[in-house]
């Protein structure tokens, strides 16, 4: 196995980080928003692992996205990315996915389901600019890599292992009784999806207001 490239250590030490991570803050952080978005969204039991993998897709982005910057701009980064502005982003992010539920089409076409993978995919993306412990250490670790590329992969590697946590099940299970909501409740559950997405777009305003008061 010599003629194989060794693996830097901190890619397994920040993966398994990462899932330390995720079977607590992370899932727990996550879970009220995403939760609401999958009962709010959801008329097939699929649709809250689809949603999930939205969610993932979006972190994975962001988060590699950050790693690379971080990494090729090194310590310098963390005096030209002012927290204000991270939060700001994240705010907008969360504010586009709760309106996107508030004014979701009422038919269940292609067009209506395509249009449903929003929302959890703007929350994934706003999820690593929230200013946070576990994504302020993994930013740190990509400033000090000295390299683009690896700072996006250290990035990326953290994030998939937060990403393999509890909230898997708990996606599953929203999805589910989502689903037998909107089979039972087919009026009602049109209003519930409306007041899940007002909420998550005030938790968005909230989080704007946030980044403002710190601007």
């Amino acid at each position: 196995m010599s003629g194989l490239p060794a693996l830097p250590l901190e890619f397994p030490a920040l993966f398994l980080a990462g899932l330390a991570f995720g079977l607590g803050i992370c899932s727990t952080s996550c879970l009220p928003l995403m939760g609401t978005c999958i009962l709010g969204n959801s008329r097939k039991p699929s649709d809250g692992i689809l949603a999930l993998l939205s969610f993932i897709s979006g972190r994975l982005f962001t988060a590699g996205l950050l790693g690379a910057i971080f990494g090729g701009l090194g310590q310098a980064a963390m005096a030209r990315l002012e927290t204000p502005s991270m939060t700001l982003a994240s705010g907008l992010f969360t504010l586009l996915a709760g309106l996107f539920l508030l004014f979701r089409p009422r038919c269940s076409g292609c067009a209506s389901r395509k249009r449903a993978a929003a929302p959890p995919l703007l929350l994934g993306l706003a999820s690593p600019l929230v200013p946070c412990l576990p994504y302020a250490a993994m930013m740190a670790a990509a400033a000090a890599s000295g390299s683009a590329m690896k700072g996006a992969g250290l990035a990326m590697v953290f994030t998939l292992g937060t990403s393999l946590s509890p909230l898997i099940l708990a996606c599953m299970a929203m999805g589910w009784v989502g689903a037998g909501m909107a089979g039972k409740l087919p009026r009602q559950i049109e209003g519930f999806s409306r007041a899940a997405g007002l909420v998550v777009a005030i938790f968005g305003i909230k989080t704007l207001i946030l980044g403002l008061a710190m601007a």
